[in-house]
């Protein structure tokens, strides 16, 4: 048995987590917050290949326990795959078939489930094109794309000689660019109407207002193009094209609403079809309101010809660039700057980066994980914190990695990092180490030569003090394991995760 779930499922539950990410930067408690983590100072067994991380609970507590330090994600973009207009390149019409699980596969022979190449573009003044039209030579082949699309109107133009049509969907703005653009990757969003709770025109960028223009312009239910699925033979006159539709629900097709078709005929073969009444009118046919329409073919001495109407979406080409280019994807970008408020640290390497929502402030009570007020720093430090009198340590063996271990108790725990001015270990403890408590009774060693010392203790609290945020509180959606990244406090980290459905 064959099954999958659609694209409004997979947009349904993308949207759920935008939704609740928009109220962030404006009013605690009201929206999820997502925090980027990173941790794991300790090698990989084998150090240049991390592990494949999987989808189990037990890996998600694995990764809790080595957290470092944690930051706010502020920006979140629904993604698609970026594919650059390129002079010379070959380009796809859009297609109702395309969706979310469509592959772009370079040129080589497409399956049921891949295309020759993409159907959208990305021109270098960061301008989003939809190809309506793919050109072709007379004998129906497909033509190289050489003339760069730049008209952005918003209505379907001819580029050139080449024979390609484009439409303008929206320009993504510096800002957008600086957070979401990469190189495999382009924001892409739907500008949300004033009426409907979104920014008023003063509160958008010149990119995103113009975006919104076009949205306003896009016309439900067009036949944007028909596909030449089977040419048919000996058409020796052009044939007549005739549309038979069925309405979206709630409206009527009218005469004037009609989408109109002309077939090219080349060697008794139908090469294309135009949407146009005529191949010399300079404006389209591409009706509305169409929720299905079927293409019969009548009045040439040909037979066999099959033609299929292409209809956009009930927003209309351009109406919500979302659906127009199948999202399924969402990014969150955060950058990490130096030791952010002394909330990360600079002297060891990180493994893993993740991504967890809603996460709860420590408890002082250690062992204790029940159910405090929630995080709500833009960054948030992770290490539990051991004060020690270091008279018999050795800093200079304490690099970071090393185990500090209470025999008398059995406690141990893995040092990230020793402030030596402050006397202050900053420490992990995992499966591996054990979690019990340590007492200010015993002395501790230090692995790798470090030295021995006792940990300091102050009234009412544990040796081990709590951190900012409960590494086992809040929901761990999204892991990856990376080899070794150091850090030092002139270098940022531009951190770009993609969660892909």
């Amino acid at each position: 048995m064959s099954a999958t779930i659609t694209d409004i499922l997979k947009t349904d539950m993308l949207k759920t987590i935008f939704d609740k990410t928009q109220n962030v930067n404006v009013a605690i408690g009201d929206s999820d917050r997502h925090y980027i983590a990173i941790g794991r100072s300790e090698d990989w067994t084998v150090e240049a290949t991390p592990p494949i991380p999987y989808s189990d609970n037990d890996t998600s507590d694995t990764f809790r326990s080595s957290i470092q330090s944690m930051k706010l994600v502020p920006d979140v973009s629904y993604v698609v795959p970026r594919f650059s207009w390129v002079s010379g390149n070959f380009y796809e019409a859009w297609s109702p078939e395309f969706g979310s699980n469509t592959e772009v596969i370079n040129g080589v022979t497409p399956t049921s489930a891949s295309i020759p190449n993409p159907y959208y573009v990305l021109t270098d003044d960061n301008n989003v094109f939809v190809c309506i039209q793919q050109g072709k030579t007379a004998t129906g082949s497909a033509r190289a794309s050489i003339h760069k699309p730049i008209d952005t109107t918003g209505a379907v133009f001819f580029a050139g000689g080449d024979g390609y049509f484009w439409k303008f969907l929206y320009n993504i703005g510096a800002a957008e660019a600086r957070k979401f653009l990469t190189s495999t990757y382009m924001p892409v969003e739907r500008i949300v109407d004033v009426a409907a709770g979104g920014p008023v025109d003063e509160d958008l960028s010149v990119s995103r207002l113009q975006q919104r223009g076009i949205q306003g312009l896009a016309i439900p239910g067009q036949i944007i193009g028909i596909a030449v699925d089977d040419p048919g033979t000996n058409y020796s006159a052009t044939p007549t094209i005739t549309i038979h539709g069925r309405a979206r629900q709630g409206v009527s097709l009218t005469p004037a609403n009609t989408a109109l078709a002309t077939a090219n005929v080349e060697g008794g073969l139908i090469t294309s079809v135009v949407m146009k009444s005529d191949p010399a009118n300079t404006t389209f046919d591409f009706g509305r309101d169409y929720a299905d329409a079927s293409v019969s073919i009548a009045d040439g001495t040909g037979s066999g010809a099959v033609l299929r109407a292409l209809i956009s979406t009930d927003s209309g080409m351009g109406g919500n660039a979302i659906l127009d280019l199948s999202a399924s994807a969402m990014m969150f970008n955060t950058q990490l700057s130096g030791a952010e408020n002394a909330d990360f640290q600079v002297n060891n390497q990180f493994r893993q980066i993740g991504i967890i929502r809603n996460p709860l402030k420590d408890s002082a009570q250690y062992g204790s994980f029940v159910e405090t007020a929630p995080a709500t720093s833009a960054t948030l430090s992770a290490f539990k914190r051991l004060h020690v009198i270091g008279t018999n340590l050795a800093p200079e063996n304490i690099t970071g990695d090393q185990i500090i271990t209470q025999e008398t108790t059995g406690s141990a725990a893995v040092i990230d990092y020793y402030d030596t001015v402050a006397g202050i270990m900053y420490v992990h403890q995992t499966r591996e180490t054990g979690f019990r408590i340590f007492d200010s009774n015993y002395s501790c060693n230090v692995s790798g030569g470090g030295g021995s010392t006792t940990p300091v203790s102050i009234a009412g609290q544990y040796v081990l003090r709590p951190s900012e945020v409960d590494v086992y509180s809040g929901e761990v959606i999204y892991i990856d394991n990376r080899v070794a990244v150091s850090r030092d406090n002139d270098q940022t980290e531009d951190i770009k995760v993609v969660v892909d459905l």
